[in-house]
């Protein structure tokens, strides 16, 4: 193939990944999504701790990680985007080495809350750092053809590391958390290349702004475009992440017989399907709105955990694709009305406060999780997940009855460029 229609063929696949900050920021998330653990991780650790010590693990981390997510998301806006995900890069692949060498609980936990820094340090930066670059190039108006691409960067990615991390643990338990830690460190050494957008004023560090970046932030999710997607955040995002981060997820695998390769063929068949519909969500938004769309993949959700409570058996391999499917689309769908409807200064503390919220429940429910698990009640967890998710489903569309007169959904509010 010749050399420029190559080009030709990439720029389609990955959009703009001939501006080098978006070509960083492919690799970056290859390298984030590099899940070698995906459908081993809850056999390694339970080499060393119970479901109910690693429910309480979780909830311990995540108390420690989830609040740092704003302060971070704070940071990057106001010390720049590209040393924080600098950092994020570096932490993340030494929190894994530590992980993959750990010998004993405490050196899991020890790598574990490394990983929480480095989470709390990746999360908003990245994206606000994709759409200020594009801004600065007058493309933001394309963001979500760059952000429908970056996610299927990273299922792409999530599907072949989870079937080779598979062969990975059966060569040494230890080497997918090791061979993860070194991904990071690439990623590490991709982000040296990554140079701050020019997008209006540089901001000072002050403490005082500093505290005024994070109310400010805070304040951005109950403005009314944005109002009505917060329990969407909680109901779709937060439900999912409740599911996909911790022990649940792997629970609710072994119930229907699903052994650690059957967990890594399962996840990358999601991911084979995810990474489609993802590259179509820029057509389903414009065909479906917002909320119409948003609604559908909530109830797609709902019906997904409820079918996991029924003894399926093999056949429990359907709502746990569904599963996939929604949660992965809504995470996506979200992350770009929230880029689109939040003005470049506060979008990374926007973004993080978004991702702090959204896994406070999280850690209100890890432990609850491990323990009923272990009383051999995760149908009745799984039915009150599915609850609450159709519930904020609800309260989601009272806000924005009570926002704005019974209209047509307006289109989403795009920043005018410069």
């Amino acid at each position: 193939m010749p050399i420029p229609s190559l080009r030709r063929h990439i720029l389609r696949v990955l959009p703009y990944a001939d501006i080098p900050n978006i070509r960083v920021n492919y690799l970056m998330t290859a390298a984030e999504s590099a899940v070698f653990i995906g459908g081993n991780w809850i056999f390694f650790w339970q080499l060393f701790m119970t479901f109910g010590q690693l429910g309480l693990t979780d909830a311990l981390g995540f108390a420690f990680g989830l609040f740092m997510e704003v302060p971070t998301g704070a940071l990057a806006d106001i010390i720049g985007k590209r040393w924080t995900l600098r950092a994020a890069m570096l932490i993340n692949g030494l929190g894994y080495l530590v992980m993959g060498s750990a010998t004993s609980a405490s050196g899991l936990i020890a790598g574990f809350l490394m990983f929480q820094v480095g989470i709390a340090l990746y999360s908003g930066a990245a994206e606000a750092m994709t759409y200020d670059t594009l801004k600065e190039y007058k493309l933001e108006y394309d963001y979500d053809r760059v952000a429908a691409a970056d996610s299927s960067v990273s299922l792409v990615t999530i599907m072949l590391c989870i079937l080779i991390g598979a062969w990975m643990y059966q060569v040494d338990v230890r080497m997918p958390h090791l061979i993860r830690g070194v991904v990071y460190l690439l990623g590490f050494v991709a982000a040296l290349r990554l140079t701050e957008p020019k997008v209006g004023e540089p901001a000072r560090f002050m403490l005082r702004g500093y505290f005024a970046q994070l109310a400010t932030g805070a304040r951005e999710l109950i403005k009314p475009h944005l109002r009505m997607f917060v329990p969407l955040m909680f109901g779709l995002t937060g439900v999912f992440f409740i599911y996909s981060w911790g022990i649940v997820q792997p629970a609710v695998a072994i119930s229907f017989g699903f052994g650690p390769d059957a967990q890594a063929i399962i996840a990358s068949s999601a991911y084979v399907v995810i990474a489609v519909i993802i590259r179509f969500l820029p057509a389903l938004r414009r065909r479906l709105g917002d909320i119409t769309g948003l609604t559908l993949v909530n109830f797609g959700m709902f019906a997904a955990l409820l079918l996991m409570t029924a003894p399926l058996g093999a056949w429990g391999v359907l709502p746990l694709l569904l599963m996939h499917m929604a949660g992965s689309t809504s995470r996506t769908w979200l992350s770009i009305v929230i880029n689109q409807r939040t003005p470049s200064a506060i979008r990374a503390t926007t973004l993080s406060t978004v991702a702090l919220l959204t896994k406070i429940p999280y850690v209100l429910v890890a432990v609850v999780a491990g323990v009923m698990i272990e009383g051999g009640q995760l149908s009745v967890f799984l039915i009150g997940m599915a609850v609450s998710s159709l519930a904020l489903l609800g309260l989601s569309h009272v806000i924005r009855l009570r926002t704005a007169p019974i209209t047509p959904e307006p289109a989403p509010v795009i920043e005018p460029a410069g």
